[in-house]
């Protein structure tokens, strides 16, 4: 929680409230790299403000919640609720969720983001393994929370290729 700076590699699973803010704090994770080889709780990246958290696995409810900036990269299945009460950041769902995105968000594109290659050439150098077709997917764009401003996303990769 309210990690600044650095690198955490976790082998196995993770907890709730990984990269989180403290009950009673103003801000999550400031920065750094959080990379999840196993699954990750509830709350994932909870008031996150900068910052990466990559998770190889399934991921529990409301991951991105009050989320004020920064990026989760979710390979397995997300639970419900993602980014609610978002103002800003990005959120890449890789695995097609179970559940729609929170009816605050709203669809506004689909296209192949440049920075998410960024990111991803990261990962890859820093070992951990990615499937090969998400460079080259498109990602349909939703924009929300609306309730706190609408400047977050939700990126989910397409399934099929436009």
């Amino acid at each position: 929680a309210e990690m600044h700076g650095g690198r955490i590699r976790v082998e196995g699973r993770a907890g709730h409230l990984v990269g989180a803010v403290y009950r009673g704090g103003s801000s999550g994770m400031n920065g750094g790299e959080i990379l999840i080889e196993g699954d990750a709780g509830d709350e994932l990246g909870r008031g996150m403000r900068r910052g990466l958290i990559a998770v190889r696995g399934r991921t529990g409810e409301a991951v991105g919640y009050a989320m004020r900036a920064g990026s989760l990269l979710l390979f397995g299945p997300v639970g419900g609720r993602a980014g609610a009460g978002m103002r800003r950041g990005s959120i890449v769902l890789f695995d097609p969720p179970a559940h729609e995105p929170l009816v605050t968000f709203r669809w506004a594109c689909r296209y192949r983001p440049v920075f998410l290659r960024v990111y991803l050439r990261l990962l890859i150098r820093i070992g951990f393994e990615l499937p090969r077709d998400c460079f080259e997917a498109p990602y349909d764009r939703y924009c929300g929370d609306r309730l706190e401003g609408g400047r977050g996303e939700i990126l989910i990769r397409a399934e099929e290729h436009v």
